[in-house]
């Protein structure tokens, strides 16, 4: 019979093994066959919405690849034999949100015989290319994403030629979207400076929108939450406290007659422990970098208005 350690009691042992083990199951939970066919379903469909406007993606795109790994997931829930390679974990959970954000774009900026469907389908094809670099991929995604959502939002946004993302119109008033997507919090100051610089080039006082998804989620692992609510107030959260943090040194960067409004962008993925189910929840907050009585505050905060009724 083996050894055992007179001090450590069989239960206790018992327990922490328990506890290990559901750890790790919350971190690593997987997608269900369910998911797996709807976001399949969903990475197809945008391709062919991709193709409705006369575009042919390169047969390696983004959304094939994700087609496939959810194809391949499927294909081992019907036979865990069969003669695929199972993708990994960290895979999926990209694809996840990948096949997510394009299908959001798709759907809001593919539109056939339009002229803004013309405008923004070299864009869209820019997004799911197979030869850009991650990072590239991922800021070109929530640049179009974020235009997406302002759509979405019933804000009218007006392609432009210029440096900026699009403008949006506010009760007849036009404001620049410049967006930019930030990895660490190391590089806060050159993506401001960025966003900043392009709205004075452009001559358009505007918005300053981040994606701040990699500063705010430094775990980098799924996130178990109790309920949704929890998930979106937790989300709501870390935006809410990057704001509170940065904006007064983001105001001292930029010139006010230009950057008058930032935004910051999280999406992070959470675990609902009850349901089991993985999403990926997003969270658009706004900070004002004028006065209350700067006539623009007003416009900032029927900009966020807008936004608060996509829930």
């Amino acid at each position: 019979m083996p050894e055992t350690d007179p001090k450590v009691s069989p239960l206790k042992t018992l327990l922490e093994r328990d506890a290990a083990q559901a750890r790790k199951a919350l971190d690593q939970p997987t997608f269900t066959r369910q998911d797996s066919a709807r976001l399949r379903e969903m990475a197809a469909g945008a391709l062919e919405r991709v193709r409705s406007l006369g575009l042919e993606p390169a047969s390696a795109n983004r959304l094939a690849r994700c087609e496939r790994i959810f194809r391949d997931l499927l294909m081992l829930a019907e036979d865990p034999e069969a003669e695929v390679v199972r993708p990994r974990d960290s895979e999926v959970y990209a694809a996840g949100l990948e096949t997510g954000q394009l299908a959001q774009i798709c759907e809001a900026l593919a539109r056939p015989r339009t002229k803004a469907g013309e405008f923004w389908g070299p864009r869209i094809l820019g997004a799911i290319e197979s030869d850009a670099s991650p990072e590239t991929l991922q800021d070109r995604r929530f640049r179009l994403q974020f235009v997406a959502m302002c759509v979405r939002a019933g804000i009218r946004i007006e392609p432009t030629q210029s440096e900026l993302d699009g403008e949006a119109d506010l009760s007849k008033w036009r404001i620049g979207l410049a967006c930019k997507r930030i990895e660490s919090s190391n590089l806060i100051e050159a993506a401001v400076s960025s966003s900043a610089g392009r709205l004075k080039r452009a001559r358009r006082p505007g918005l300053i929108v981040l994606e701040v998804s990699g500063v705010v989620w430094p775990e980098r692992r799924i996130l178990s939450v109790d309920s949704d609510l929890t998930a979106a107030r937790e989300i709501h959260r870390r935006t809410d406290a990057f704001l509170v943090e940065q904006t007064d040194a983001i105001g001292e960067m930029v010139d006010p007659s230009f950057a008058f409004g930032v935004l910051a962008a999280a999406t992070i993925p959470t675990l609902n422990i009850a349901t089991q189910h993985v999403a990926f929840s997003s969270s658009f907050r706004i900070a004002s970098l004028v006065g209350e009585t700067d006539p623009r505050y007003d416009r900032l905060v029927g900009f966020a208005r807008k936004f608060e009724a996509l829930g």
